[in-house]
């Protein structure tokens, strides 16, 4: 296919991946796969499981950090940064090293994200 860059262009990793869910989903839909909980040792009632509640205090203190941090760092080479991984991203340069920059200037993931997710855009299944 030409390497991983042009297999990834041709949506091709994305494709095995979709592949292999659905031939899961198959074989436990048929019970030749065995998921427990979901087709065998099923509980009659359900069950509601607080696996990783949240603390409202915690919340509220992360965001509090978080503002904090955008009025203390230097939001003008953040932008710079997180302008560079834009660019990077919009052509065929390697975005690691802008991210890399941008994080060390203390932008937030989301930030980072939110510049991938611009110029990638969200994956959408089939």
């Amino acid at each position: 296919m030409g390497g991983s860059v042009a297999a990834i262009e041709a949506h091709y990793l994305q494709d095995e991946i979709d592949a292999a869910a659905y031939e899961f989903r198959a074989r436990s839909r048929t019970r030749r796969q065995i998921v427990v909980g979901v087709n065998r040792f099923i509980e009659s009632e359900p069950t509601r499981a607080d696996v990783f509640p949240i603390d409202e205090q915690q919340q509220q203190d992360q965001i509090a950090r978080v503002r904090q941090l955008k009025v203390s760092r230097d939001n003008d080479a953040v932008r710079a940064a997180l302008d560079d991984l834009g660019a990077a991203a919009r052509g065929s340069a390697n975005v690691l090293y802008p991210m890399k920059t941008a994080l060390a200037r203390l932008a937030t993931l989301g930030e980072v994200a939110d510049v991938l997710r611009d110029e990638f855009g969200v994956y959408q299944a089939g």
